[in-house]
């Protein structure tokens, strides 16, 4: 019988014994736990109408979905009281710790940031490239009303909706069991992950708050954490966490918990929360938690400003009688009859004093209080009433909680539209950003309020058009002149916005100010977002002035300098964009007439255009920025302050930054390629040098040279090393980095990077500072070869190695001077772009750091390799960077992105040469995994979804159990070289048409094979062995040749065809250019000497150097031109390179034509390549003007 039993039950049929015939559809009894037909579930008695229980309701009929979310909720509800498992229970919900209160020995109070808000980002990421807001949730409410319970519900609830049978995944707050009900069950605030919309664009997150009236009793997290006789299972958990100083912290009092719980945590969850759940146990105590609520809001209600919209609130009344009146389970009837409830509390003579105080205090600002939801919308944006069952019906239980998830997402999604309608939205990045400054203000400054503007300032994205530009600038003169009206500033404006129209003109048909009306759109524009975003609130009264902006004003009405609400009503000023549009209008075409007039003036006296145009142009823009006080006072990395229209790229010795077309429009040209300017055309009085600043530009349609260098701790060595040999391929008297345009490094590599390209250090001082840098780097922690001590000390400083050190380290050997911008001795400079990797710490996205402060910040950035180092932060801006190599321990991929961007003439064609270099391998090992990926690499036409939904995800239940050992997999990814060889294997197999391309040849991997095991990246007593591992890999015959083949690709990438001449056409449908083979280096220049040395060295009785040109789908040579005796000689004595003009000759207009060096190899070569293209070659030399007219047009249409 027992048999029979066990083999029924494990069927999917009804489990009644007297069943005798099998049926499709089944029921589930919750209450019985039992599975039963139609027939059979009447037989049960408890089943029967006049058999009810004591609360008068039959048993719950529900489907097997159902009837598996109410178990996982009758689980919930009865928790363990196991120690052993609820110790391990708090040990696992430890990780989900976001910010709190810790202590040190002497018992002083920190702000602590667990890093937690990044980590749930992180792991549910699926697309590097996808843009998501995150919409905080948070719990809060007394002690013991359930809010932990709750938030596990409804993450649960989601889980087993998406999948009723598995076990959950998703991290959830500990349930405190009823043995324990007079003591807190978490501390501090936790954040979870709601599993529905995880990998959405809209995730919602939910924070639990530690009980309001908890007073000093210690939680149970807090207890468990201290009885744990280990350090070794913190150590993850505190590798990321940040304390800041509670500066206010001064007094016992504000040393307590409590204080925290009440004073700060509010102003923190209250200022970025889209909802607030506060939960109460007790409906007849309503009138109570609602004062709770507001107090709670009025706490931090004026401690920020330009806030972007006040949170919806939620109160659930949890633990509900089932006698209830049925219609109390609607969320509207509840909250209308609560509401009702609490009504009197407003009447003159009987009502609550703290409610006619906070009513006296908003009518007095004008607002009117007519009922208690009038004063609740003074504190929250929408209010709403959910009433949680008790646990004696789980089947309603399960409706409820659904209910409460879907209100949650309504108000979310209220909120999400509110904040896209005034464009005030946050990503993920950015609302990271925001939450680190908020956390360093109120670690400070507990009283004064957080502002969101201020804040934003600092992270100004580049403007994409002209009057993003503009906005610049007049966002700069408001910084400067904080008391002038809007008015003022744009009426200065007008005379340099009109002048840089002016300038744009130049070269066009027609007049200025017709040419003008296509940026009418951009002035507005520009007037339009300055109003709605910078300019604030006109509002003032005996209080203060109100400083919110027109676009944050709406959820708090007028507030001043210091937070507080000093009156009711909508945003007001005297100028708006509405008012003073057409007069901006008519001032700028006024200016640009006269301008216009001048520019005839100037033409009639036999001036110039071009100079008069620039003439004109300096004058106008001296006199602005002296009428501003000084050009000294506006300096921007976002904004060409010299014309408006442009993104600078090119640093002065003054410090401003200037584009590309103003330091050819206001330098002296050398030639096609290198300018010089002998003072800042925004203050040419006060910035007249002692040497001309030189720029030097790539030649139009010269390719494009790439250096990539892998990330890999000491490893780096290896590259160093390669580096060295191909330098001294190359004679040793020209610095390798003189052959590259970009050189893009991660970790390691980043700071190689830097030493070659920004600091122009010698390969060979970079191996000297380098070995010098690891030891000074790697410097362990104390304690850290004593057994178990080890782990203490990674958890008191939340990393393996000290971060001081290396940031010394860094700082002392890359200097202080600026990355970009500043006052650089640029004689010491040539133009070679440089750019690092790190990993953003929200959805740990690749980001390029080319813009960044400080050189050795950049190093810093990039390196900060975790659990190695501390993660950086950068204080300027708030902003967290991980370690480069992340995401990219081989930065190929972004290095081919940067240089598409920068190179638009070149971006659709291969570079010269791409030059990846590692940091060593063991081949054996690497190449079986190498072939076995390429077997199996998948299509890379597969595409990320921005999935919005908020239906559960069953994608997402194995990403936070993956999260909970991410510094594991951190760990690995750094020190994976596979990962590195396999990224190249992929990107290569993306950029080159095909396998046996020619173009294939353009992208060279060296990675020295060890023949064993690199160490690990901090092994730093193992360098100077594997200094010697390399140099021996690279010395064998294969290596040499690949060295030298290398060596021959830079130096014909040294030269270039400068066009001369237009297209011609010729007899036999045949065309031509003018033109000339021309040299990368300067005349003059010691490199062009060296240069003829090699040439020389070249030379053979049987062969010489020479150039060929050969028309591609033509088998015979077109010319060949030798590199004589009389030129090298001219190279070595004068240090100039003339070949004299040449021309071209093709037989169809869209012919591509390679100009190819020839060399003499030096080692026996395995295939017959002696020769190697010039720069930019193959080129379709007579479409290309055709094809810059196009380019020219759709630019300027972009503007």
């Amino acid at each position: 019988m027992s048999n029979a039993a066990s083999f029924r039950r494990s069927q999917p049929g009804c489990e009644d014994l007297r069943c005798n015939t099998p049926h499709e559809v089944v029921h589930y009894c919750v209450d019985c736990s039992a599975r039963l037909c139609e027939t059979c579930w009447d037989l049960v008695l408890h089943h029967r109408p006049e058999k009810l229980g004591s609360d008068r309701k039959l048993h719950e009929k529900t489907d097997e979905n159902d009837y598996y979310v109410a178990r996982r909720l009758k689980t919930i509800l009865d928790p363990t009281v196991d120690q052993r498992k609820l110790q391990q229970l708090h040990e696992e919900d430890e990780k989900t710790t976001w910010f709190g209160i810790t202590r040190d020995p002497t018992g002083r109070p920190f702000f602590a940031d667990y890093g937690t808000y990044a980590r749930i980002m992180t792991a549910s990421t699926r697309s590097e490239s996808a843009v998501r807001f995150p919409q905080l949730v948070s719990f809060v409410g007394q002690t013991n009303a359930g809010k932990s319970t709750l938030i596990k519900m409804l993450i649960e609830y989601q889980e087993t909706r998406a999948d009723p049978q598995a076990d959950p995944t998703y991290p959830s707050p500990v349930v405190g069991a009823s043995l324990h009900d007079t003591v807190p069950t978490s501390a501090d605030v936790h954040l979870y992950a709601d599993p529905a919309t995880a990998g959405g664009s809209l995730p919602m997150l939910y924070a639990d708050c530690e009980g309001l009236n908890a007073g000093e009793t210690e939680p149970m997290g807090i207890a468990w954490r201290k009885s744990r006789a280990s350090a070794k299972d913190l150590v993850n958990r505190i590798t990321n966490s940040r304390l800041r100083q509670l500066e206010w912290a001064t007094t016992d009092q504000r040393r307590t918990r409590s204080f925290a719980v009440t004073k700060l945590y509010p102003r923190l969850l209250y200022t970025f929360s889209d909802v607030v759940v506060f939960v109460t146990k007790n409906a007849k105590t309503f009138q109570e938690s609602l004062q709770l609520l507001l107090d709670w809001g009025s706490a931090s209600l004026e401690k920020s400003v330009n806030q972007p919209a006040l949170p919806h609130a939620i109160i659930v009344v949890n633990a509900t009688e089932q006698s209830v009146d049925p219609k109390e389970w609607d969320i509207g009837h509840a909250t209308e009859t609560l509401l009702k409830a609490v009504s009197q509390a407003l009447d003159p003579f009987i009502g609550a004093p703290e409610f006619l105080r906070r009513a006296y205090f908003w009518r007095s600002q004008g607002i009117r209080i007519e009922s208690m939801k009038d004063l609740i919308r003074c504190y929250y944006s929408s209010f709403r009433v959910v009433r949680i069952p008790n646990r004696d019906r789980l089947g309603h239980l399960r409706e409820q909680i659904h209910k409460l998830h879907e209100t949650i997402a309504d108000r979310c999604d209220a909120a999400y539209y509110d904040k896209k309608s005034a464009r005030m939205l946050s990503n993920s990045s950015q609302l990271n950003i925001y939450i680190q400054s908020a956390f360093d203000h109120f670690s400070c400054k507990l009283e004064k309020p957080f502002d969101f503007i201020e804040v934003s300032l600092k992270h100004n994205p580049i403007p994409l058009d002209f009057g993003g530009h503009i906005l610049q600038l007049a966002v700069a003169v408001q910084n400067q002149w904080v008391d002038q009206t809007g008015a003022w500033i744009f009426d200065r404006l007008s005379s340099m916005v009109a002048s840089c129209v002016l300038l744009d003109c130049r070269g066009r048909p027609g007049l200025a100010q017709e040419l003008a009306k296509h940026h009418q759109r951009y002035f507005y524009n520009a007037l339009e977002e300055f109003c709605d975003m910078s300019w604030p609130c006109g509002f003032s009264n005996e209080k203060g002035r109100c400083v919110n902006v027109k676009s944050r004003h709406i959820s708090k009405g007028h507030q001043n300098d210091k937070g507080k609400i000093i009156a009711a009503g909508d945003y007001r000023s005297s100028f708006s964009a509405l008012k003073y549009g057409q007069q901006w209008n008519d001032t700028l075409f006024e200016n640009i007439q006269n301008l216009q007039n001048e520019i005839l003036a100037l033409s009639d006296k036999g001036t110039p255009d071009e100079k008069a145009y620039i003439d004109l142009h300096t004058r106008n823009m001296t006199s602005f920025y002296k009428g501003l006080g000084s050009a000294r006072r506006f300096i921007s990395h976002c904004t060409c302050f010299c014309c408006l229209m442009e993104i600078p790229e090119h640093p002065l010795p003054c410090g401003h930054i200037l584009c590309a077309k103003c330091v050819r429009s206001f330098g002296q040209a050398h030639n096609k390629s290198n300018f010089e300017l002998n003072s800042c055309p925004l203050h040419p009085d006060d910035s007249r040098w002692a040497k001309p600043c030189v720029v030097r530009f790539k030649p139009e349609y010269a390719g494009s040279r790439i250096l990539s260098l892998d990330g890999g701790g000491i490893r780096g060595i290896v590259e160093l090393e390669v580096l060295r040999a191909i330098q001294e391929e190359l004679g040793n008297k020209i610095p390798i980095r003189e052959f590259f345009d970009l050189i893009v490094g991660t970790s390691t590599g980043g700071i190689i990077a830097l030493a070659l390209g920004v600091k122009a250090w010698p390969v060979e001082k970079c191996i000297e500072q380098f070995t010098k840098l690891c030891d000074q780097a790697f410097t362990p922690r104390e304690f850290h070869n004593i057994p178990g001590f080890d782990h203490a000390a990674r958890l008191n400083h939340g990393s393996k190695y000290k971060t001081t050190p290396l940031h010394n380290a860094l700082e002392k050997s890359l200097g202080k001077d600026l990355l970009f911008g500043g006052a650089h001795d640029l004689d010491k400079r040539n133009e070679i772009k440089v750019a690092v990797t790190s990993t953003d710490e929200i959805g740990m996205k690749a980001i390029v750091i080319a813009n960044y402060s400080r050189i050795w910040e950049a190093a810093a950035a990039t390196s900060a390799a975790s659990p190695f180092f501390k993660p950086f932060r950068h204080k300027a801006t708030g902003q967290i960077y991980f370690d480069g190599a992340f995401y990219n321990n081989n930065p190929a991929v972004v290095a081919h992105r940067e240089r598409k961007l920068l190179w638009r003439d070149v971006a659709q064609h291969h570079p010269d040469i791409f030059l990846s270099v590692g940091t060593g391998q063991n081949m054996k090992q690497i190449a079986p995994e190498i072939e076995r990926h390429k077997r199996s690499m998948p299509s890379n036409n597969q595409t990320e979804q921005n999935v919005s939904s908020r239906q559960p995800d069953t994608k997402n239940r194995k990403v936070f159990s993956k999260w909970r050992q991410i510094l594991t997999v951190v760990h690995h990814r750094f020190d994976n070289i596979l990962n590195a060889e396999l990224a190249w294997n992929d990107f290569v197999k993306v950029v080159v048409d095909s396998e046996h391309s020619n173009n294939r040849r353009r992208y060279i991997r060296i990675n020295p094979n060890l023949n064993h095991d690199p160490p690990p990246l901090d092994e730093k007593k193992q360098i100077y062995k594997l200094q010697e591992d390399a140099i021996t890999s690279l010395s064998f015959t294969n290596e040499k040749i690949q060295i030298q083949k290398i060596a021959y690709r830079l130096i014909a990438s040294s030269f270039y065809y400068d066009r001369t001449s237009a297209t011609r056409d010729e007899p036999s449908n045949r065309y031509s250019c003018a033109g000339r083979i021309c040299c990368r280096f300067e005349e003059d220049s010691p490199y062009l000497r060296a240069l003829g040395e090699f040439f020389q060295m070249q030379q053979k009785r049987d062969f010489r150097p020479y150039f060929e040109i050969n028309e591609h789908d033509r088998s015979f040579q077109m010319k060949r031109i030798e590199l004589s005796e009389t030129v090298i000689s001219r190279m070595i004595k004068l240090a100039t390179f003339d070949l004299g003009p040449l021309d071209i000759h093709v037989s169809s207009k869209n012919a591509r034509v390679t100009i190819s060096l020839y060399f003499r190899t030096t080692y026996e070569a395995r295939d017959s390549y002696k020769s190697f293209p010039i720069s930019g070659f193959p080129r379709a030399l007579m479409l290309e003007e055709e094809q810059k007219r196009m380019l020219s047009t759709k630019k300027q249409s972009r503007r």
